[in-house]
């Protein structure tokens, strides 16, 4: 992209006559820079790091210090605007769809989707990951998203999904994971699926035809369950009274809470919150006394592997204590 290009797009002020004319891409990732790339830095420190490893261009907000004439600084009123600026130019050039979808819709969406993975793109709440991942798109790409406001910021004609509420008929909640229900004269017998996702559930079925495999509800990693001995062995489904759920988005978190609170009956519940402290988390679920135990703030793959790890290092102690 020519110089001259990048600054008008960011609506930018290039605050001197550099000796390069373009970059070949932008970054906000200072790991992604390399010889002539562009990148956005937030601080005089940023901007020096990227020149070291071969930035053309450094757009900024700031007053800079140009501690290389001989590459582009650009200032821009809005380092905010200048980024989403820069987005909406790539995704004309593509021209994207965009889809907005609720943020329960589109987690389960991710596990019922009949496309390539290449196609579709799932787009996080980091505005920096959602920058460099959307630097990998081609003409064939779907860009997804639960915040609306992001997509009206990047694009336009976006499909907007609602999550809808329908009427189902001959309900019955078997427990928190599985449900059976008649929609439309329909019948799902039996499928893993909370009821607190069936308006979801219905809302993918009728956007995209009933082209959907229920099947992969199995892989349904949201409020997937551990189940876990005293003894922190785990086990298969159903195997011990004591079982774990966890999330790490705070608004799915608390939906699920909710509905576990209002279905779940046959047991003592406890929650807390993960700090980023490992053995706090372990020894809480060693000791707490509950049935089931939701763990905010955490994935459970990260839960299973943290307690795998653990059990490992005690069976590693013990060998030692018996060889000694």
């Amino acid at each position: 992209m020519q110089i001259s290009i990048l600054a008008d797009i960011v609506n930018g002020v290039l605050l001197n006559t550099p000796a390069i004319s373009l970059v070949v891409d932008i970054h906000l990732d200072i790991k992604k820079i390399k010889e002539a790339s562009g990148y956005i830095a937030y601080n005089q420190q940023m901007a020096n790091e990227a020149i070291s490893k071969g930035a053309f261009a450094v757009i900024v907000q700031f007053d800079p210090i140009i501690t290389d004439d001989e590459i582009a600084w650009i200032k821009v009123d809005n380092i905010q605007k200048a980024i989403t600026n820069i987005l909406r130019y790539k995704l004309i050039e593509f021209d994207t769809t965009l889809i907005y979808m609720q943020r329960s819709t589109l987690y389960l969406f991710r596990h019922l989707n009949n496309k390539q993975k290449n196609d579709m793109l799932l787009l996080s709440n980091d505005l920096s990951n959602n920058f460099e991942t959307i630097e990998t798109i081609n003409s064939n790409t779907i860009i997804m998203s639960d915040d609306l406001k992001f997509l009206e910021a990047i694009g336009s004609n976006i499909i907007k999904i609602f999550t809808q509420q329908f009427h189902i008929e001959n309900l019955i909640i078997h427990s928190i994971f599985e449900t059976t229900f008649t929609y439309n004269k329909q019948y799902f017998h039996k499928i893993k699926l909370p009821y607190l996702y069936i308006n979801d559930f219905l809302t993918l079925a009728k956007y995209f035809n009933s082209n959907i495999d229920t099947d992969k509800l199995s892989h349904f990693t949201v409020l997937k369950p551990l189940f876990i001995t005293n003894l922190l062995h785990i086990v298969p489904f159903g195997q011990t009274n004591r079982f774990i759920l966890s999330n790490q988005d705070k608004q799915i978190a608390q939906q699920e809470i909710d509905y576990i609170q209002q279905y779940y009956k046959y047991g003592q519940i406890k929650t807390i919150i993960y700090k980023d402290d490992i053995l706090n988390l372990i020894d809480n679920i060693k000791k707490l006394d509950y049935n089931l135990l939701y763990i905010q703030n955490i994935d459970i793959k990260d839960i299973k592997k943290y307690i795998q790890n653990t059990l490992e290092q005690q069976n590693q102690q013990l060998e030692l204590y018996i060889i000694n």
